[in-house]
Formats: C-alpha cells, sequence, structure tokens
C-alpha cells in the first residue's frame, strides 16, 4: 500500500518540483533542463509526459511538438551551430536499428 501511494502522489510531485519550466531565451538558468530531441517517438512521449515545454531543439519529423521549436537536424545531419546555440542539458536519441 505504501509503494502505491508513494507512485501516486510523490513521485508525481518530484517531477513537478524538479523539471520546472524551459526558459524562453537560449541562456539557461541554473539547474534548467533543456532537451533537445532527435527521435519523433522521443518527442512523442515527451508530450505525452507533459514535458514538451522542456523540448529546445527538434528534428524536422518531430511533429508532436510545437511547430516554434527550431528544428537542429536529424540524427545522422545535426547542425552542430545552432545545436550549440539552444544550450541544451539533454540530447535525447533513438539510434537507428
Amino acid at each position: 500500500m505504501r509503494l502505491v501511494t508513494w507512485c501516486i502522489v510523490i513521485l508525481p510531485l518530484f517531477f513537478l518540483i524538479h523539471c520546472g519550466e524551459a526558459p524562453t531565451t537560449t541562456t539557461p538558468r541554473p539547474g534548467a533542463v533543456r532537451v533537445v530531441s532527435l527521435s519523433p517517438a522521443i518527442s512523442s512521449t515527451l508530450r505525452d509526459l507533459g514535458l514538451d515545454p522542456l523540448v529546445v531543439g527538434r528534428t524536422p519529423w518531430c511533429d508532436a511538438l510545437d511547430p516554434d521549436v527550431p528544428v537542429v537536424g536529424t540524427l545522422l545531419d545535426v547542425d552542430a551551430e545552432r545545436l550549440a546555440r539552444l544550450r541544451p542539458t539533454h540530447i535525447l536519441v533513438q539510434p537507428p536499428a
């Protein structure tokens, strides 16, 4: 019973406290999470989890995200300059099979 209570009450609170909001500038505030997703499947998962505000970069095929999120290229052809300007804290990839 305690595990169920922990999973239902405490775990979501942990994510709400530690995720925060994505900054609107390219200069991240200390401790801010800034994600670049190089996979449409990962982007869909982030959206489904409500974490899409943390995404600051995407591929051209990430239809699940806001079209205003900048495209940084694809898994095989990343625009390194644009990626560096976005200053992500995490880059999520799904390697090809």
